[in-house]
């Protein structure tokens, strides 16, 4: 059965190079693993992934921009768990 969203949806096609999709799938496997009952889905993770970016990109306002090296984005992405609220949040909201 689909899930009711809770604001207005419109569907978009996005073609991805593999290796980004081998990404994308490894982000799947993620959240899963840290929402056990949720069967989160690529469409999930993608949705994820672009109010993550746009979370940061709303608080770069308040930054100098700069570029950041491997080693910094490396350590970004090791410390980059999903926080227990947001967890919850994304249980709530997409709930199966």
């Amino acid at each position: 059965m689909p899930r009711r969203a809770i604001e207005p949806t419109a569907t978009i096609t996005v073609r991805l190079p593999l290796p980004l999709i081998e990404v994308l799938d490894q982000e799947v496997n993620r959240l899963r693993q840290e929402t056990p009952g949720l069967n989160a889905t690529r469409a999930d993770a993608i949705r994820y992934l672009i109010s993550l970016a746009k979370a940061r990109l709303d608080m770069s306002a308040f930054y100098e921009p700069r570029i950041y090296s491997d080693a910094e984005m490396q350590q970004i992405g090791e410390d980059d768990t999903i926080p227990a609220k947001t967890r919850s949040w994304l249980e709530k909201r997409y709930r199966r």
